[in-house]
């Protein structure tokens, strides 16, 4: 537990981002989650998929550290027609280190979602699980913890920076879960 907030061997520098959209094309969200990155990355690609076919297509062969998606994740588990595992899977063949599910779904939806064990062919990666963006406290969230990651700190760190992990605070933050399942990552420019 510990090895997640000490400096990171898992430092990636001048990430590939790929913020996508499935079935879903909303040019606001899209604007205002562009500028999360814009102040410290500039390999940024932007795809609209109109299935989850074609966002596999989009993504083989290629390799994005970060997917930013727009996309409902149904109360079933499924994106569109696709299960957990075969989504995890084409993002673990992309080398995905970071998924951040940037549309609201229900908690239930994304517990559906994930595979119940380790699952062969799917790489650990961190993951981000919005339940609520509220509003503009998304993109102002997520800016803030890249900067803190650009400047050094790991995803962890600059996580319970901005909100710490205590009952007994309230947090003016986005409802979000984030799993540290590839650990203490953090992307520097």
């Amino acid at each position: 537990m510990f090895g997640l907030f000490n400096r990171s061997k898992n430092t990636v520098k001048n990430p590939k981002i790929l913020l996508a959209s499935i079935g879903t094309d909303d040019e606001t969200l899209f604007a205002a989650d562009r500028e999360i990155y814009q102040s410290h990355f500039s390999d940024i690609t932007e795809h609209r998929a109109a299935s989850v076919s074609d966002f596999f297509e989009f993504i083989r062969g290629k390799t994005f550290d970060i997917v930013h998606l727009f996309v409902e994740v149904k109360a079933n588990g499924t994106i569109h027609d696709a299960s957990g595992y075969e989504f995890l899977e084409n993002l673990s063949q992309a080398e995905t280190k970071l998924v951040l599910f940037a549309s609201d779904n229900s908690g239930d939806s994304y517990i559906a979602f994930y595979p119940k064990a380790n699952a062969k062919n799917i790489k650990p990666m961190n993951a981000v699980m919005t339940l609520d963006r509220k509003g503009d406290l998304f993109p102002k969230f997520f800016k803030s913890l890249f900067s803190f990651m650009a400047s050094g700190d790991t995803m962890p760190q600059a996580w319970v920076k901005l909100a710490p992990q205590n009952p007994n605070i309230e947090h003016n933050t986005p409802e979000t879960i984030f799993s540290a399942g590839f650990g203490a990552v953090k992307f520097v420019p």
